[in-house]
């Protein structure tokens, strides 16, 4: 099953266009933004751990392009075990400050585009550092969570 939650509105015809007919059953697809309270259906933990079981392959990609929403999430997944122990694969962009991805003349997206427009909070344990990057993955590989950045 594929649980997907997206914050800019898509018509639903052109949408579900875009997706092999095979797929479509599978999809639980959620035109609104993630919400981080853990209380909330549409926090994306909340969802996994009302259907996930032990056992289960799980696969979860946060890529939500908003900082605060990200850290939120994942500091919820470093604090409960239980969580923790139904993901088998994490894939996350890490928006941290001193990444090549930050560079515009490398990303191509100008000035203005991609990363170029995020602030970032560099203090230490404001977790936007590259070496605090680093320490976050480690922390959730020492859970048994196979984690991956493209940062």
């Amino acid at each position: 099953m594929i649980w997907a939650w997206e914050a800019i509105p898509y018509a639903p015809d052109k949408l579900w266009s875009t997706f092999p007919p095979e797929v479509i059953p599978r999809i639980h697809y959620y035109n609104v933004p993630a919400q981080t309270d853990p209380g909330s259906p549409m926090n994306p933990w909340f969802t996994l751990k009302a259907t996930a079981r032990p056992g289960d392959f799980v696969v979860v990609k946060l890529d939500v392009d908003h900082q605060q929403t990200e850290l939120a999430l994942v500091r919820q997944l470093l604090a409960d075990p239980e969580l923790a122990g139904l993901i088998d694969d994490f894939f996350w962009e890490h928006h941290v400050a001193g990444s090549i991805v930050g560079c515009p003349k490398i990303w191509r997206g100008g000035p203005k585009g991609g990363w170029a427009r995020m602030v970032f909070d560099s203090t230490l344990g404001a977790l936007e550092t590259l070496a605090e990057s680093y320490a976050i993955f480690m922390q959730l590989r020492c859970r048994g969570i196979r984690a991956h950045s493209w940062v």
